[in-house]
């Protein structure tokens, strides 16, 4: 009997040994993974807005090509308003055709929810597009 109680307090000891430390509330047991927010370039209106010599329906028709052309998903379309509502993977964006005069006409490609924080190559992307096919006869 005795010899059960000695091996029963060595168990008690070693098992209180082998138990960790307590841990104060001021030190955390592991250093946390810093959160870096990621910082996104603050494109400028100025460049979402390109006035291009092309009637309204020529410039309606490349941007749609323009959407198409570099895989951006379009959720809504609207010729005779002259409207584009297509996403590019996270964010949506409004492509609004302007006419400024009969051979004039302006392209807005905006940011849907108003927040600008998004990459200029976009719009960039796009207008590039409709300058390098607008003297394309169709």
């Amino acid at each position: 009997m005795e010899r059960i109680i000695k091996s029963l307090v060595v168990f008690v000891i070693l098992s209180l040994l082998c138990l960790p430390a307590q841990v104060s509330a001021e030190e955390p047991l592991f250093e946390p993974v810093p959160q870096v927010k990621k910082e996104l370039p603050h494109t400028d209106f100025s460049a979402c807005i390109k006035t291009f010599p092309l009637t309204v329906e020529k410039l309606y028709y490349l941007t749609l090509a323009a959407t198409n052309e570099y895989n951006y998903e379009i959720r809504e379309l609207q010729s005779k308003s002259g409207y584009i509502i297509f996403e590019t993977g996270y964010r949506k964006f409004l492509a609004s055709i302007i006419y400024v005069s009969a051979n004039k006409s302006m392209l807005k490609i905006t940011p849907y929810s108003g927040n600008y924080d998004f990459s200029p190559e976009i719009p960039k992307k796009v207008f590039s597009y409709i300058e390098t096919y607008q003297n394309e006869k169709y």
